[in-house]
């Protein structure tokens, strides 16, 4: 991995950190402004809070609600 590559991670990292503190349109907001209009890091940092927000949902209904998989 070289030093951008690094470097890139980190930034998106920090700032999924940061988004998590946000909730809905504040959410996109502040994504907007903290991309600054590189699309590509907007929509790597909405893939990585879309799975946060499944796994969110996912650990908040009871194993029973989920049906046996047998």
């Amino acid at each position: 991995m070289t030093d951008r590559d690094r470097g890139r991670w980190q930034e998106i990292d920090r700032l999924y950190h940061e988004a998590l503190a946000h909730d809905g349109a504040e959410r996109e907001t502040f994504l907007d402004v903290a991309c600054e209009g590189d699309d590509a890091l907007k929509r790597e940092l909405q893939s990585l809070l879309g799975y946060a927000s499944d796994a969110d949902r996912f650990l908040e209904r009871p194993a029973l609600a989920r049906g046996n998989p047998d």
